[in-house]
């Protein structure tokens, strides 16, 4: 343990902090601040693209590997095994919610046991998509990344293009979410580029110009996006709304987050440095955890209508929310949380 902690990149783990504190924070804001569309707008943008990102930086020497069966077993012990974990969690969580209600199981919820054996954005553990997600990504990367770099390329723009083909085009979500594995691949390969690319220099990302000119267009692109009202979620939104500018959000927004957490570490301020890092490394069970968390805290604001929310929540504004925020997604989870 100690010798996996003195391996680990300080930085990385920051970033990794920052990422998983917006995406909790994000989800709480479409559980309890339905005024709060342009900043939950902001966070999802870009926190996924960073976590591929990071990934790809991180796991560059592991498609070295020669045997491909050796990789996906450790991949797959890596991320399924913490996946069935809390899947369970979440079940029982819901089973338990369910019982409290006294529902009986029906027609749907069966649908929803088949859809969660496949996989699929309907099951009752969709929360936990990025797991899945990410194996299936890690399994293509291994092959891309040993292609001569033109070739890598081109695949991952192939991948990333079918994706957008399926999504925007046919409005078709794939089972094990393999459309947004092929829309993770550009990220992936970018953070693997640049591990590559940045071995023999100790000070990329270093120029607080670049931080200055990344924030710019991160808060511009993000301003345009908003005001024309295109969705950006990763995830639950199908149809990618620009293009252009998500590719613009999540590349400029990574920037700024890597280069935050670079400024941390270098400030030596052990505190928020721990903190983070702490974050960071503990990642995968905050994301695993934190919906059981936010949907306990959301049943009991809604039971005692706490005046610190400002009073009774709105339920009906949430329901019948057309906004790009509030997707099918959102709207299915607080359908079902608002049958307790």
């Amino acid at each position: 343990m100690n010798k996996n902690v003195k391996n680990r990149i300080e930085w990385v783990d920051c970033a990794k902090g920052l990422a998983i504190i917006l995406v909790v924070y994000g989800h709480a804001l479409t559980y309890f601040s339905p005024n709060f569309d342009s900043i939950v707008h902001v966070v999802y943008s870009f926190h996924m693209p960073l976590f591929f990102v990071l990934t790809g930086y991180v796991s560059v020497y592991s498609y070295d590997s020669e045997d491909f069966f050796a990789f996906y077993k450790k991949k797959n012990i890596t991320l399924m095994k913490p996946y069935f974990l809390y899947a369970v969690v979440l079940l029982l969580f819901k089973v338990l919610k369910n019982c409290l209600s006294g529902k009986a199981l029906s027609g749907g919820n069966i649908n929803c046991i088949i859809n969660t054996i496949l996989i699929t954005r309907k099951s009752f553990i969709s929360e936990l998509w990025f797991l899945p997600c990410l194996l299936i990504a890690h399994c293509l990367m291994f092959f891309v990344a040993k292609r001569k770099t033109i070739f890598s390329w081109m695949s991952v723009t192939l991948c990333f293009g079918v994706a957008l083909l399926l999504r925007n085009t046919f409005n078709i979500a794939l089972p094990c979410n393999l459309d947004n594995a092929l829309l993770a691949l550009p990220f992936i390969f970018g953070g693997v580029q640049w591990r590559i690319a940045a071995k023999d220099n100790k000070k990329e990302f270093s120029v607080i110009g670049i931080f200055i000119v990344a924030l710019i267009v991160f808060t511009g692109v993000n301003f345009v996006e908003i005001s024309q009202g295109y969705s950006v979620d990763y995830f639950a939104d199908i149809i990618i709304g620009n293009v252009p500018l998500f590719i613009f959000t999540a590349t400029t927004g990574t920037a700024v987050i890597i280069l935050c957490s670079k400024f941390v570490t270098g400030c030596k301020n052990r505190f928020v440095e721990t903190c983070l890092m702490k974050c960071g490394r503990n990642s995968l069970s905050i994301y695993g955890l934190h919906y059981v968390v936010l949907a306990i805290v959301y049943q009991v604001l809604k039971m005692f209508r706490s005046e610190a929310m400002g009073g009774a929540i709105n339920i009906d504004y949430f329901r019948n929310r057309n906004s790009y925020c509030f997707n099918f997604a959102i709207k299915r989870t607080i359908n079902e949380f608002e049958k307790v």
